[in-house]
């Protein structure tokens, strides 16, 4: 009986010609909730491989925008280059950064979240031709999954759709651009040779706006009020930044819905061995809590 590194190695020379001459390292990255990623040693060269799951299209992940997308970001200095697409098979090669992946504590520190910031200006002045992202979309499609299962509670659920409502009906306006909208503390890392920060997995990249980048962020990071409101300065770089903050906390709640919802079918759909429910409940809780809030009503009365 082979292993799975075994088969992987047998597939990656069957399909790319530059490496059938050698032996491949082939090493499991743990962590990882939508795909299997694995860190291969080509002779001297290191590569990043991800194996992309079936059914992801339930999910809104376009493999063709996460490559173009992964590409554009490459040729910014934003994420690693991309070495190989074999689009049949669902994989994406990249180099491989020796580093170490940043945690949340490291990024709400000021001096790590300018360098977040630098890197989402990069890929939010680029317009690469991708399909667009509307969290506000992927939430009523998600919804549409799942609202037959008895994981949400539904009229928890109706009390945040309508919350959601009045976001999208207020969010100001910006030029749709491209953006990363999955900006987990994992997929943050830090360069071990000169402390460079890279920007990885690109699966749910599309063109939308920029607030959605900033309030995923301050979501996945749980940023402190003052630290959204640092955030938002380091970004827009203004003396006024309360309407910014209060459309970064508004999307900072469509981050977590968007979340509970993505749990949700994942543990319908998924194969991984990941507590999906556990991550679904966490992220609604953090939804609950949000509407039954004053700020986030403070926010929706700056906004609308």
């Amino acid at each position: 009986m082979t292993s799975l590194s075994d088969d992987l190695e047998q597939m990656l020379k069957t399909l790319i010609p530059a490496w059938r001459p050698h032996s491949l390292g082939v090493t499991k990255i743990s962590g990882g909730m939508t795909n299997e990623n694995f860190w291969v040693q080509v002779a001297e060269e290191a590569f990043f491989v991800r194996l992309g799951s079936e059914g992801a299209e339930q999910l809104g992940i376009d493999r063709d925008v996460e490559y173009v997308s992964t590409v554009t970001a490459g040729e910014l200095g934003v994420a690693p280059l991309v070495r190989y697409y074999l689009r049949d098979q669902r994989i994406l090669i990249t180099n491989y950064v020796v580093g170490r992946t940043l945690s949340s504590n490291d990024l709400a520190q000021p001096r790590r979240m300018a360098q977040v910031v630098e890197l989402l200006q990069k890929i939010h002045h680029t317009t690469p031709k991708v399909k667009s992202f509307s969290v506000f979309h992927v939430i009523r499609h998600y919804w549409e999954l799942v609202r037959n299962t008895p994981l949400i509670d539904r009229q928890a659920m109706e009390a945040a759709l309508t919350i959601a409502q009045r976001v999208e009906a207020c969010l100001p306006v910006q030029p749709s651009a491209l953006c990363h909208n999955d900006l987990l503390a994992a997929n943050f890392v830090l360069d071990s040779k000169d402390d460079r920060m890279w920007l990885v997995d690109w699966e749910y990249a599309g063109l939308g706006t920029p607030y959605f980048d900033l309030g995923n962020f301050a979501s996945n990071q749980q940023l402190l009020p003052p630290q959204e409101e640092t955030l938002a300065r380091l970004y827009f770089k203004e003396s006024d930044v309360q309407p910014h903050v209060a459309a970064i906390r508004l999307m900072r709640v469509m981050s977590d819905l968007r979340e509970a919802l993505w749990g949700s079918v994942q543990r319908l759909v998924s194969q991984l061995d990941f507590d999906f429910e556990q991550y679904a409940r966490r992220h609604f809780y953090r939804v609950q809590k949000a509407v039954q809030s004053a700020a986030v009503e403070q926010a929706l009365q700056i906004l609308e």
